[in-house]
């Protein structure tokens, strides 16, 4: 939308869009140098930060929106399927040791929906389970909150730690000028997506655009981080083991203030796919039968 509307334009930059095929991506193509800025998941940049030389720069979406979902007829699930990433056991074991982990690839709602697992964790509550409700199939999510997770930033836009983020300000300005627009005029602004997306029916933008209006008020009005919120998250990794206990904030986010110099760089910023984390199991069973009830 920033750049249909000559947001980018207006702030000075010349920005290039890649498509990614698969989240973790991000990190290879900012490491690399291949990209300016990547969108990327703030649990799986804490972890890739302590490796991979990327840094946190700014929130984009301020709300997890990730989580396990199930069939609503399910009360006793039996087979969890998931991507394969270090998040996906932790959610799992929340589900109870005896159910069986499935690493899956692909679209998840296919396989909830083909019956081929009861439940499936990596998946958008603000998209998946509205795109099962359109194919006349009843769910029931379960946030990360809902077992006890602390709040965290879904996506955050990430640098490489060598970067000089003062060059970032336009970007990160008109970024914030998308926002305002999307969120005073949403259905204008979803107008312009479904305009670049002529191939799509409109059946699958009914749906789309239901997971649009739930998704603009989580967008980060002031791109700053809540260093309480990040702060508390931080330690529930490290409580888990997600992170070492030696890792420290200042190694995965830049949350200080950016120089007032500004230089109109020509951008390639990067936006990825999927993926999210952990858990404990009485919660679960606690969250279970009250949705069941």
């Amino acid at each position: 939308m920033a750049e249909k509307k000559g947001i980018f334009k207006k702030h000075g930059l010349d920005v290039t869009i890649l498509k990614m095929n698969s989240a973790p991506e991000v990190v290879t193509y900012i490491s690399m140098k291949r990209a300016d800025i990547g969108l990327y998941y703030m649990p799986q940049s804490f972890i890739a930060s302590q490796k991979a030389p990327i840094r946190m720069m700014a929130p984009y979406i301020d709300k997890p929106l990730q989580g396990i979902l199930l069939r609503n007829e399910c009360d006793n699930p039996k087979t969890i399927g998931g991507f394969p990433c270090p998040l996906f056991p932790h959610f799992a074991n929340a589900l109870g040791t005896s159910v069986e982990k499935k690493y899956l690839h692909g679209d998840l709602a296919f396989h909830l929906h083909a019956k081929t697992v009861d439940a499936v964790f990596g998946v958008y509550k603000n998209i998946e389970a509205l795109q099962l409700e359109e194919q006349g199939i009843a769910t029931r999510f379960i946030s990360p909150q809902d077992l006890g997770v602390p709040d965290f930033s879904e996506l955050v836009f990430v640098i490489h730690k060598e970067a000089d983020r003062a060059t970032f300000r336009p970007f990160l300005s008109a970024i914030k000028e998308a926002i305002h627009y999307a969120k005073m005029y949403p259905d204008e602004a979803f107008s312009l997506y479904a305009q670049s997306n002529k191939e799509k029916t409109s059946k699958v933008l009914r749906w789309e655009k239901k997971a649009w209006k739930q998704t603009i008020p989580l967008l980060s009005d002031t791109l700053q981080f809540d260093m309480k919120q990040v702060d508390r998250f931080f330690s529930w990794l490290q409580k888990t083991r997600l992170l070492a206990s030696s890792a420290t904030i200042q190694t995965s986010l830049i949350y200080d203030e950016f120089d007032p110099s500004t230089q109109d760089l020509p951008v390639q910023a990067l936006f990825a796919p999927q993926q999210l984390e952990p858990l404990e199991s009485s919660h679960m069973d606690h969250v279970l039968n009250q949705q069941a009830e």
